[in-house]
């Protein structure tokens, strides 16, 4: 079971067992929680109050015959749930702001009136940028195409088109220090590669046959 709200009503107050208060939906006496006039501060109809008697019924629902207060509903509905007040409501104005909650079967769920089109399905979006999800999948044409991470923080990422072509590596392989520690790893270049000191570079697709190639594979 849950609660709801309901936003469209067509209210008019009367004399004892002429005041109505109509709204699209069928609900019967038991689903009818709180009918409270906003305006006035006063409770309508509870279902816990004896003291303001209310009489339930439905109106059926003809597209022939469009109820003057609510010409669309049978576009949603094929009932109108009308109360009729056994009090005098000639005090209130037709214009006063009225709130119902009503006990429904199941619960509904739904975005803000923007997240849904007409027919009440979800509004969306083409993505306008690759940091939605899809770059998970695959590599993409951008920088998220090697990202690296040092001590599982984001260091730095491969810009697309900058490889230079290597000639060759070589590595003493810590050879100096029982092949324990830092290693000295000389890279030649084909051409000129324009890098400063400082720079960062990743250095990938190492021949893994040649002893000691992890020490020259990575990023520096």
């Amino acid at each position: 079971m849950a609660k709801k709200q309901i936003q469209n009503y067509a209210f008019n107050p009367g004399v004892a067992g002429a005041g109505t208060l109509k709204f699209v939906g069928q609900y019967n006496e038991d689903q009818l929680l709180l009918i409270t006039n906003i305006t006035a501060k006063e409770v309508l109809a509870s279902f816990a109050d004896s003291q303001k008697p209310f009489a339930v019924s439905f109106i059926q629902v003809d597209p022939n015959t469009n109820d003057p207060d609510f010409p669309t509903a049978h576009d949603s509905a094929d009932v109108i749930t009308k109360i009729t007040f056994l009090y005098d409501t000639s005090a209130y104005s037709s214009s006063d702001s009225v709130q119902i909650f009503v006990q429904t079967e199941e619960q509904t769920v739904r975005p803000w009136d923007f997240g849904t089109d007409a027919i009440e399905r979800s509004r969306v979006a083409q993505p306008q940028s690759m940091l939605d999800a899809d770059f998970e999948y695959g590599i993409q044409p951008t920088k998220w195409q090697s990202l690296d991470l040092f001590r599982n923080y984001p260091s730095l990422y491969e810009v697309p088109g900058t490889n230079i072509g290597i000639a060759s590596i070589v590595t003493d392989a810590s050879a100096s220090n029982n092949f324990i520690g830092p290693s000295r790893i000389t890279v030649q270049s084909v051409l000129d590669h324009g890098l400063s000191e400082g720079d960062p570079i990743s250095l990938r697709g190492v021949d893994d046959s040649v002893f000691g190639y992890s020490k020259a594979e990575g990023t520096f």
